[in-house]
């Protein structure tokens, strides 16, 4: 049962691959994926397979697989296929010839022949086209950031997006995903990369901004029918510099959260400074806003844990903020403070 289980599988993948093996016929793959590309002869009996010869070509007559006196034979095969290329022995005794090709790359992407000597004679030969694909990552819509930007005023807005195959086509749109003018001029180009050959596309577009202007770009991969759209630029009368819907530099998210990582240690360690019973020793009162620190030996442990923990150029910025809370936790926020404070400038306090 479990060796019969596998033959199912590909049976099944080389149906569904097949749905139409008409010369002319097409299979496509994904870029990293597996492909089947189909050829069933059709046989009354088991295929003797020490008298069989199996070959599947590319051009110019190249091997990409080939069978001999009952056995794989991978030193006709071109290096690109070695190892990714395969017919199992239980198919093709059915006279399913049909080709399994692993790990596809962009170079896969040709035409295959399938040919099928019995007995040193040609009896039967299958020809398709394999299209490979690869998706496109999301496009990035940015723009150039002038010193001044209003109405009247002309901005440049690129597009980008890479990891595809085949070429993309790019459009311009406003958020209603109408066209762009027919006099709006759009510069567009592809590379390919020489190593995986999948394309970088790169668009731009100059415009007149204006009030009420939204303008995107979207990358069309025909070849899966893949449809990529990037976020909206849009102007308004109140902007001053270039808007983007959902957009944030990455610098306040960066200050926004150390900060707030700063914020909550000092507030921990000043619930543990208030929880403690073990507040013994000389204590010294801040006259302003009547808290008593604890300068005793388990007080020091705590106030030098916010010594360590809080840099010295964001007490200035923290320590005002601590004097807006409530009062129920005015005095647990402030307390690791002036702790601190003690500890920098000990005639202080």
């Amino acid at each position: 049962m479990k060796l019969l289980l596998p033959s199912v599988v590909f049976l099944l993948q080389v149906l569904q691959a097949c749905s139409d093996c008409a010369p002319g016929h097409t299979v496509t793959g994904l870029v990293g994926g597996q492909a089947i590309l189909p050829c069933i002869y059709e046989v009354t009996g088991p295929v003797s397979l020490t008298s069989a010869r199996l070959y599947w070509q590319f051009p110019p007559k190249k091997v990409a697989y080939a069978f001999l006196e009952g056995k794989p034979e991978e030193q006709y095969v071109e290096s690109h296929y070695r190892g990714r290329t395969t017919v199992p022995k239980t198919e093709l005794i059915r006279g399913n010839f049909s080709l399994q090709l692993n790990n596809l790359t962009v170079k896969d992407d040709v035409e295959y022949h399938c040919y099928f000597f019995l007995n040193n004679r040609k009896a039967y030969e299958c020809q398709l086209q394999l299209h490979i694909a690869a998706p496109y990552q999301p496009p990035v819509l940015s723009a150039s950031r002038g010193e001044s930007l209003g109405a009247g005023l002309p901005v440049n807005l690129s597009c980008h997006s890479f990891g595809g195959f085949p070429a993309p086509v790019v459009n311009w749109t406003d958020d209603a995903g109408r066209p762009l003018g027919r006099d709006t001029e759009v510069n567009t180009s592809v590379e390919q990369d020489p190593v995986s050959g999948l394309y970088n596309v790169t668009s731009s577009v100059r415009i007149i901004a204006a009030v009420g202007t939204s303008v995107r770009c979207s990358v069309f991969n025909s070849r899966i029918q893949q449809r990529l759209d990037s976020i909206v630029w849009a102007y308004t009368s109140s902007n001053t510099s270039l808007p983007f819907k959902a957009a944030h530099p990455q610098y306040l998210i960066i200050l926004y959260v150390s900060a707030a990582v700063i914020v909550c240690v000092c507030f921990v360690v000043a619930i543990l400074c208030t929880r403690s019973k073990r507040y013994r020793g000389v204590r010294t009162v801040d006259r302003q806003n009547h808290i008593k620190v604890d300068s005793s030996a388990t007080g020091n442990l705590f106030c030098s844990i916010v010594y360590l923990l809080t840099p010295s150029s964001l007490f200035s910025f923290t320590f005002p903020l601590s004097l807006s809370l409530p009062p129920s936790l005015k005095s647990s926020v402030t307390l690791p403070l002036l702790c601190y404070t003690s500890l920098l400038h000990p005639s202080s306090v």
